[in-house]
Formats: structure tokens, sequence, C-alpha cells
């Protein structure tokens, strides 16, 4: 009879291990991580200014506001990532510009879509390359005096559009 027993009671207690097992590895994978004295914990440096001076101020060149966007900018917002390359983000009735400004001759866009059209634009002086679909063109890059800039527009412009803005820009 006692064998009985521990045959029925066995295949409820391996039952019962291995929840426990699973419980007791999820709460260890689900706790936060503990940093260790002495460590260093890695966080992207974002720092949120108030205006385009303050923007300058902490990547330490000059940053001006964009001139004649294809839309009225709602709401503005201004970010320094660690220290050396400015983002000023544009948002207002449903469309979005992104200009970034850095040292250097790079491509500082962060865009790596795939583009149908490929364009050099003279802009005042300045050679871009504009990159679209279809005839609009949604992202601009070009280098001046030492800097890298990119623009990038979510609904696009035309050429001509292009010129104008990064004209104003530099």
């Amino acid at each position: 009879m006692r064998r009985r027993v521990l045959r029925r009671l066995a295949p409820l207690a391996a039952c019962l291990a291995l929840l426990a097992a699973g419980v007791w590895g999820v709460v260890r994978s689900t706790a936060p991580a503990q940093v260790p004295p002495g460590a260093v914990q890695v966080v992207p440096d974002m720092v949120e200014a108030a205006s385009a001076e303050a923007l300058s101020d902490l990547v330490g060149f000059d940053v001006a506001d964009v001139e004649g966007l294809p839309f009225t900018p709602e709401e503005i917002r201004y970010t320094a990532y660690r220290g050396e390359l400015a983002e000023i983000r544009y948002s207002g009735s449903g469309e979005t510009a992104v200009f970034r400004k850095s040292p250097g001759t790079d491509d500082n866009s962060g865009d790596f879509n795939l583009y149908d059209t490929t364009r050099e634009l003279d802009a005042g002086g300045i050679a871009a390359v504009l990159k679209g679909d279809a005839g609009r063109f949604t992202l601009a890059i070009w280098s001046a005096d030492g800097f890298s800039y990119s623009l990038s527009l979510s609904s696009g412009a035309a050429a001509d559009e292009w010129a104008a803005m990064i004209a104003g820009i530099v």
C-alpha cells in the first residue's frame, strides 16, 4: 500500500518541484540588476535645452533655429547628444522636421533608409545631397565650415524649397 501511495505522490511532487523552480527563475530574472560598487553604468548622454542658445552652450558651437520650414512648428525640442551633436525637432500640424549639426563631415542624420532618388543641390554655394522618393525629397545632408548638417522633413519638399531652407541655415 505504501508503494501505491508513493507512485501516486511522486508525479505530484515532481510537478511541485518544477513549479517552484520556474517561479524562482522568473523572480530572479525580473529582479532589478545590482550595480557592483566601483562599476560604471552606461547611460546615453542626452540633455534637453530650453532654446537654441542653451543648446549651443551645451554642445560648444553655435546652433540656430531653422527658418522657412514648410509648416508652422507648434512644439520645438532642443537636445544635445554626448555634448557633440545638436538636434532640434520641430512638430506641428502632423508634420515633423529634425535638424542636426555636429563637428566633422560625416553624415549625422541617423537615417539609413534607401531612397529612389538622390540629387546634388547647390544652395547658395553649399553642396547638399537630397534624398527622397517620387519627386519629393525628405532628407538633406551637407557639410560646411567643419560641421556636418542634416535636415529631414516628414512630408518632404521640392528641391527649390530645400535650397532656400539650407541657404538660411549656414
